[in-house]
């Protein structure tokens, strides 16, 4: 398969665990659904704080968050050029009085080149940051 192909592959790859993370949280936050006070597993304001587009490096995230879940990478349509993502996940599932209780916080972190690039972040948490994330 060639590079650019393989390159869309993994970017179609990611959008789709991107929508599949939206849509379980849509569904665990719907109705009837009693929403728990959390904080993100992942220090959001940390990372602003700590990293800066532009200036800090694949080093500092590895440093701040430590390896990465997954990679992959996506063309924004605005740019010709191919942004590198690592991927982050806290995922947990348990059983209470016969129902599924999902918790679950996904972070993307965008790099151009070895240069960190900014980040999403999706959680069904109602506190999307506390501040006081645990980290992966």
């Amino acid at each position: 398969m060639e590079p650019a192909a393989q390159c869309w592959r993994k970017a179609a790859l990611l959008v789709i665990v991107a929508c599949a993370s939206v849509s379980i949280s849509c569904l665990t936050t719907g109705p009837g659904v009693t929403l728990t006070t959390r904080p993100v597993a992942f220090p959001t304001s940390t990372l602003e704080q700590q990293l800066h587009r532009g200036a800090s490096t694949k080093t500092d995230v590895r440093q701040l968050l430590g390896s990465p879940d997954g990679t992959g990478s996506l063309l924004f349509p605005a740019q010709n050029e191919i942004r590198e993502i690592w991927f982050y996940e806290r995922l947990q599932v348990t059983e209470k009085s016969g129902a599924l209780e999902i918790e679950q916080d996904v972070l993307l972190m965008f790099f151009h080149g070895d240069v960190y690039d900014g980040f999403m972040w999706f959680s069904d948490a109602d506190r999307p940051d506390s501040g006081a994330g645990a980290g992966p």
